[in-house]
């Protein structure tokens, strides 16, 4: 069951004006990996944040095309790592954590990034899985193990813990 209930009402109290506005959702965009591929497409996020709702819900409803009003539901299960809207954190939202400069393997891409992890949270695979599926890493750098082409940086990657292969701490580089 999506977890995002779009109102396809057509009458004239939400087809005009700042009602329109109102009733049409706000969409942003995301990036989706997966051992299938990588695609970009927009969610619904509604303020929250993204890896809050990875963690709540078995599947992601993203839109495809805009345009064409295309949905689709992604199984999380299938997502190695998602690249999600950038926004601008708010601080008092901000919840301080010990932060570890870690190496993602996660199916064939390698993501590094710093994680917040919380206290007491050792860098055990198992250990992480446990206590986060979605874990997200900031000032991420993503690369494919056997593409060169790929490489990407984002603010924010949400790396899936139970897709990860390895991971490990990694070494700053000055």
């Amino acid at each position: 069951m999506p977890f995002w209930k779009v109102n396809r009402a057509t009458g004239a109290e939400l087809t005009e004006g700042s009602a329109a506005r109102d009733a049409t959702p706000h969409l942003e965009p995301i990036s989706i990996f997966t051992e299938r591929g990588d695609f970009d497409g927009w969610i619904v996020a509604a303020e929250r944040r993204v890896t809050d709702m990875l963690n709540e819900h078995q599947y992601v409803r993203v839109c495809l095309d805009a345009a064409s009003d295309e949905w689709e539901a992604v199984d999380r299960d299938e997502i190695l790592f998602v690249a999600p809207p950038e926004r601008a954190t708010d601080p008092q939202r901000r919840i301080h954590r010990r932060k570890n400069r870690l190496i993602a393997t996660v199916g064939p891409y390698v993501v590094t990034g710093t994680a917040h992890l919380p206290p007491g949270t050792d860098l055990d695979p198992f250990l992480v899985r446990r206590q986060m599926r979605f874990m997200p890493l900031t000032d991420a750098w993503v690369t494919h193990r056997t593409d060169p082409s790929v490489e990407l940086t984002r603010p924010v990657v949400i790396v899936n813990t139970a897709n990860l292969r390895e991971l490990k701490a990694a070494l700053e580089l000055v």
